[in-house]
Parts: C-alpha cells; structure tokens; sequence
C-alpha cells in the first residue's frame, strides 16, 4: 500500500488566501494512481472549524483519512 501524508496549513492551504492552486490537481492525480492520502492538521481555534474549512475546498473527498489536532504547544 502506497499512501503520503500531507499537512493542510502551507503545504496544500495558504492562510487568507486559500487552496494553492496545485492542491486539487495533485491530490486528484495521486488518488487516480492509487495513493492513499491522509491530511494531519493542528487546529487551534478547534476542530470544527477546520473540519468545515477542509470542506468547504471540495477535496475532503479525496482523503481516506483525517487527523485533526487540537493540542496546546507548551
């Protein structure tokens, strides 16, 4: 099994701005070639809230999974 992991804030979302415009490109050709994609992300103004910001791009789709963390750095 073949998977990448990829991180939401700057990698395939830019704050005030967001999806770059690659982001569906990309993951939509990993998907068609079998890829299972995963998005880790930290949320500090929760979960809900990113959850709904992933949505709302119309990729959420493509993921077999979705970590959001709410964790406080020390």
């Amino acid at each position: 099994m073949n998977g990448i992991i990829f991180d939401w804030m700057g990698t395939l979302y830019e704050r005030n701005a967001g999806l770059f415009p690659y982001s569906k490109r990309v993951l939509g050709e990993l998907k068609s070639r079998g890829y299972r994609l995963g998005i880790v992300s930290l949320a500090k103004d929760g979960i809900e809230e990113r959850r709904n910001q992933i949505e709302t791009t119309g990729i959420m789709n493509l993921f077999d999974s979705v970590i959001i963390d709410t964790s406080k750095s020390p």
